[in-house]
Order: structure tokens, then C-alpha cells, then sequence
């Protein structure tokens, strides 16, 4: 995995999109979405993610880590476009 700095045009930036499609606790080994491996955290939970799609052009962003819903209407506007 590659970890950008702030200094690279993409740290401070929505370079992708995802669909959230499952969440649960990072102790349930029997989950189908195949977790169960040496590198799973033992608490917490698991986000499972789907569909994964990059962005042509980055759409700057600032203020923000992790998963979000996106509700500011230019970056709206920007998506309907890419999507």
C-alpha cells in the first residue's frame, strides 16, 4: 500500500468511490466476506466494501478522514458527472 503525504495533489482530495455493503464485528470468524485471516483486527469492526471506482480527476476535499457521505452540492454536482 502506498501512503501519500501532504505534499502529493492527492492527499487532500475524493480519489474514489465505493459502496459500503456490509459492517460487522471484527470478531465474527465465520463471516463470508473472508476476514478471517492473521491480518484482521481482533476488535472492532470490519467495513466490507464493493464496487470500487477511481476517480478520473481528483475533486479537492479538505477536513474529512475515513468513510463519508458526501453532502456538499459542488462535490454532489462533480460525482453525478463521473458516476
Amino acid at each position: 500500500m502506498r501512503v501519500l503525504t501532504v505534499r502529493q495533489p492527492h492527499a487532500w482530495a475524493i480519489i474514489g468511490i465505493v459502496d459500503l455493503v456490509d459492517v460487522h464485528p471484527s470478531g465474527n470468524f465465520q463471516h463470508p466476506c473472508g476476514c478471517n485471516t492473521k491480518w484482521r483486527l481482533r476488535t472492532g469492526y470490519h467495513l466490507v466494501l464493493a464496487n470500487p471506482r477511481a476517480l478520473k480527476t481528483p475533486i479537492p476535499y479538505t477536513g474529512a478522514l475515513g468513510l463519508r457521505t458526501i453532502t456538499d452540492p459542488s462535490v454532489l454536482r462533480e460525482l453525478e458527472v463521473i458516476e
